[in-house]
């Protein structure tokens, strides 16, 4: 929970500093780049780190010839989708950007390159250390890149270098953890089988498809934005989201220090699904909190952090922080299903959210702008949600689909009595 916290810190300051440093078109711009570098590294990365989980187990003491592998299928991999992804980053600069800048277009391929690069390879060794059981690692690595590139963003904010300096620092702080993992995971000694890397990508690609989806659904509202407006729109819709991705990330983590201890408190976990269902309700009292106080505070707190030339971004992020109230309490229930064995339910479920998320986007982006794409995305997550309700429901047809978000007073009483606790003892 604290490196998800740190994380999104990190995450946020870079926001407020990019924003400053470029202005509403110039971060459009950016976020052009950094969205089809990111998605792209996300759709090659073929699932490879959960393939090496499952393979490492398989194989015991045949570790080495297992990575091996990995890192052979990686130098396929690695060009294909850069081969792929350059005429995509392409296509999207020429069209937002009003000039034809060689030092911008330099930087945002080294940009792709790299996060392509860096992202499959990192998919082995996150692998690795999955199957090893270093979390502890897993998560220094997880805050090393926005550390790395807070910093960055602090020297190209003082040195005045623009959207290329953002881009440079960005690029460093990924190829300074790539260097980091590389030193401390080495390199595998062994050498590759043919058989090992057919099991490598068999396995992948049948984990991937579900894994795609839920990068599409998770991704898809980014991808209409950069895809159909332009960057000034770009720019405000990207910063009013920064702000209320605190909606996806603080609930979990208040759910967590809250929720779970109250339920062992009141002895619900030996009720079983009831007992998600109860965490569930408390789930949404606090996505529904958080997105009522961003929504409220948004217009203030933007122009303040962001600067007056986002003022325009206020509005936006109450309605983006509205439309994300459902994320954290549907991921909440997906992880259930996961946990039953549901997989093919939650593939449908994101594959829900895509098809209301597009059919709306058509329909409403052309009357209203960004704004139907915010519209769009919210009733996506809601579908969503109540989706997962139902299949929530069919694990447990004991307990009814309202269970799962409609709260009780029992579960407002032990949320509010757990939050008493807690202030007492942040005052002793």
């Amino acid at each position: 929970m604290a490196a998800t916290v740190a994380v999104l810190l990190m995450n946020i300051v870079s926001g407020i500093i990019v924003a400053r440093e470029l202005g509403p078109y110039a971060r459009g711009i950016f976020a052009i780049v950094t969205f089809w570098a990111s998605f792209t590294a996300a759709v090659a990365q073929m699932s490879l780190s959960d393939a090496i989980v499952i393979l490492w187990y398989r194989l015991s003491r045949r570790v080495d010839p297992l990575l091996a592998s990995a890192f052979d299928v990686v130098r396929v991999a690695v060009p294909l989708a850069i081969i792929g992804g350059i005429p995509v980053l392409w296509i999207q600069l020429e069209r937002a950007s009003e000039t034809r800048d060689t030092l911008l277009i330099v930087s945002s391929l080294a940009l792709l390159v790299c996060s392509i690069w860096t992202g499959i390879v990192g998919e082995v060794y996150r692998g690795q250390l999955r199957a090893e059981n270093r979390f502890g690692a897993l998560q220094i690595f997880t805050i090393l890149q926005p550390l790395i590139y807070v910093v960055g963003c602090l020297i190209v904010a003082a040195s005045d270098a623009g959207i290329v300096g953002l881009l440079v620092a960005y690029v460093i702080s990924l190829l300074g953890v790539f260097l980091v993992r590389w030193w401390y995971c080495g390199t595998p000694a062994a050498r590759p089988t043919r058989r090992l890397k057919r099991a490598i990508v068999g396995t992948a690609f049948r984990l991937h498809a579900g894994t795609l989806v839920q990068v599409v659904a998770g991704q898809l509202d980014r991808m209409l934005v950069v895809s159909l407006f332009g960057p000034t729109d770009i720019g405000l819709f990207y910063v009013a989201a920064s702000l209320a991705s605190i909606l996806q990330a603080a609930p979990a983590a208040a759910i967590k220090s809250i929720a779970l201890p109250a339920m062992l408190r009141s002895e619900i976990a030996s009720r079983g699904g009831r007992s998600i269902a109860r965490a569930s309700q408390m789930m949404i009292l606090v996505s529904v909190s958080f997105g009522t106080m961003l929504a409220l505070l948004s217009p203030v707190v933007i122009p303040l952090f962001f600067g007056s030339m986002f003022v325009s971004a206020g509005p936006l992020g109450s309605g983006v922080a509205i439309a994300t109230i459902p994320v954290a309490t549907r991921s909440f229930i997906v992880e259930f299903l996961k946990s039953r064995g549901h997989t093919t339910a939650v593939l449908y479920g994101n594959l829900v959210q895509v098809g209301v998320l597009i059919t709306v986007s058509v329909l409403a982006a052309p009357m209203l702008g960004i704004w139907g794409v915010v519209l769009a995305a919210g009733l996506a997550q809601t579908a969503g949600l109540f989706h997962a309700c139902h299949q929530a429901c069919r694990v447990d047809p004991n307990i009814g689909w309202l269970e799962w978000i409609v709260p009780q007073w029992s579960t407002m009483i032990d949320l509010a009595g757990e939050v008493g606790r807690m202030l007492r003892r942040t005052r002793l």
